[in-house]
This record gives C-alpha cells, sequence and structure tokens, in this order.
C-alpha cells in the first residue's frame, strides 16, 4: 500500500470515529430520558408532533419490549420496557453490517471458510452457499441482510477483521470472532449504546449479547444517518446474488411486511428462542419522516408492528 493511501485510509478511520462520537453526543441530547418521557404532555417544543385530540390508547401488545420515535428529534412516542436487556437474535447483524461497510470496500473480496459455514447453534439460519466460495463485499451484505443467513454474516466479520487486524489473518476462528466482538463493543459505546453488550456476530442466543429496545433506536438511527446503504439493501425483497466463479444464490427477504408497506426505510428481524421474535423498522409515516420501530420478544411482530404502524398514523398530527 502506498504511502498516501495509508494515509488516506487513517483519516476516513479517524473521520469516521468523529463521526460516531459526534453521533452519540447528539443523539444523546435529542433522547428524552425515562422521566421526560413519561412527562410528554408538559409543554412541546414547536418540533415535536402534536397527538391529536381524540387520539386512540396505545395498543396492547405481544411484544414484551417497544420503542417507537420520531428519527429526526429523538420525540418518543410510545415506550414499554425499553431499557430491560433482552436478547435480539439476528437484529445483531445489524452491528455486523455496520462493522463490514466501515471496515470493507463494496467490491473487497469476502471469502466464506469452513470454519464461518459450521453450524453453532441447533437451527441457526445458513445459506446454501458451500465453504470456499467467495463473493464482493456487497452481495455478500445481501445475503447476510436481506437473507439473514449466520454463516454469511461470520463471513462478513472475518472479513473484517482481516483488514482491520491483518497479522489475525491466520490466526484460529475463535480469536477472529473474539477480536469482531471487541469492535462491535467499540461500536455500540461510540453509538451511546450503554445498556447492551454482544459476543458474536449473528446473534445466536448467549447470556452476553444482548440489547434493549432503546439502544437498539439509537443503532437504526446510526445506520439511517451513517450508512443508509444498510436500509437500501434491506428492501429488496428478493434478488440473485452471484458469487465472484459466478455461481448464482437467491436472497429472500424475512420480512413480508415490505410488500405491505412500501414506506419501510429498512428493516431487520430476528429469531430464536431466548429473544422469542424480534422486529427493527424504520417506516417513513410520511415523505422525509422517518419513524423507529422496535419491537422486542413477540409473540407475534408483524402483527404487533402493523398494529403500531396503524396507531400511530391514527394517534398524532403528521
Amino acid at each position: 500500500m502506498y504511502t498516501g493511501e495509508i494515509f488516506q485510509k487513517h483519516v476516513l478511520t479517524l473521520s469516521a470515529l468523529i463521526g460516531a462520537a459526534l453521533f452519540a453526543s447528539l443523539f444523546a441530547a435529542r433522547l428524552p430520558s425515562t422521566n421526560e418521557t413519561a412527562n410528554a404532555n408538559e409543554a412541546l417544543s414547536e418540533e415535536e408532533i402534536l397527538q391529536k385530540p381524540d387520539a386512540p390508547v396505545p395498543p396492547t401488545l405481544s411484544a414484551f419490549a417497544i420503542f417507537i420515535m420520531r428519527e429526526k428529534t429523538g420525540q418518543v412516542f410510545f415506550s414499554k420496557n425499553e431499557t430491560n436487556p433482552l436478547p435480539i437474535a439476528s437484529i445483531t447483524k445489524l452491528m455486523t453490517a455496520s462493522l463490514a461497510l466501515e471496515y470493507l470496500d463494496l467490491f473487497d473480496r469476502v471469502l466464506l471458510t469452513a470454519d464461518a459455514r459450521k453450524n453453532y447453534d441447533t437451527g441457526e439460519k445458513l445459506s446454501k452457499v458451500p465453504a470456499g466460495e467467495t463473493f464482493k463485499m456487497e452481495d455478500a451484505l445481501k445475503l447476510a441482510v436481506i437473507s439473514s443467513d449466520n454463516d454469511i454474516a461470520r463471513a462478513l466479520a472475518e472479513a473484517a477483521v482481516a483488514k482491520a487486524r491483518p497479522e489475525l489473518f491466520s490466526s484460529p476462528f475463535a480469536e477472529r470472532m473474539r477480536m469482531f466482538t471487541e469492535l462491535m463493543n467499540r461500536k455500540r459505546e461510540e453509538i451511546g449504546m450503554a445498556d447492551s453488550h454482544f459476543d458474536n456476530p449473528t446473534g445466536i442466543d448467549s447470556s452476553e449479547n444482548y440489547s434493549t429496545a432503546r439502544d437498539l433506536g439509537r443503532l437504526a438511527s446510526f445506520i439511517y444517518r451513517t450508512h443508509p446503504r444498510i436500509w437500501d439493501v434491506s428492501r429488496i425483497a428478493k434478488t440473485d446474488v452471484f458469487s465472484v466463479g459466478g455461481n448464482r444464490y437467491e436472497a429472500i427477504t424475512t420480512n413480508p411486511l415490505l410488500e405491505e408497506f412500501p414506506d419501510i426505510v429498512g428493516t431487520k428481524t430476528g429469531s430464536t428462542d431466548g429473544a422469542k421474535e424480534s422486529l427493527v423498522l424504520v417506516y417513513n409515516v410520511k415523505t422525509g419522516e422517518p419513524i423507529v420501530i422496535v419491537v422486542l420478544r413477540s409473540d407475534n411482530r408483524l402483527r404487533d408492528a402493523r398494529t403500531l404502524i396503524d396507531w400511530l398514523q391514527n394517534a398524532y398530527k403528521f
């Protein structure tokens, strides 16, 4: 690598760190505290969206934790158990995707190693891609975000570590994953996800892999402002993905709400025994008015999301 390229890389890395720190401080200033949320009926700033006089009461839902906020200002429309740490399943891949975009270029090569291809949890979702296949990073991102394939998420993690810490390239797989989770936790601190922790790139159930509905609202907003490519990819319902060798694979969404709600800006689903059903949505309630919706530990995330969107549109003056 030429000296100029090295300098440029350091400048880009420093810019990303400064940007994340600035985002965290701005978001902290925008996001009301729990007490402020409880007093939401007090004097509102002119930027806040007002409730309709005949607004329906918040619905009863199956989800244990819910968080809904206006992305522009951090105004909280509804929250329930939003600070309770919970397993989040494949919502974890939003952080994995964010780091992939920070450390890799879209045309960097991502190899699916035999270690990444292994099954590490009963019933985990794996792709149909055989070990040894290589993709451009952008195509690997589609398989990890759209189809939510765990093996491809691990491959992205390996590729990011190889770029961030090339000396670890020949280290054992467990060491490479440990390094990636360090990067994940460093990033969640920068974003301000104070009640979260990551210990794997896929969201497999673990006592050390958890977040809160409120923290995931922060992550969704961070992605909207910093890595919108993730949300662009997440809106694709079905697409063909080709390996570098020319083999074709399908990426099919895990969220059927994309067909029902064309104003979805971005989405990620998750499901494990420990997490039950989880969902993150960024939804344009009107043009240029994105709303972040987080649903955790739900018995029926699709029904809960439909109900929340309907309630939101009927309860507030957008």
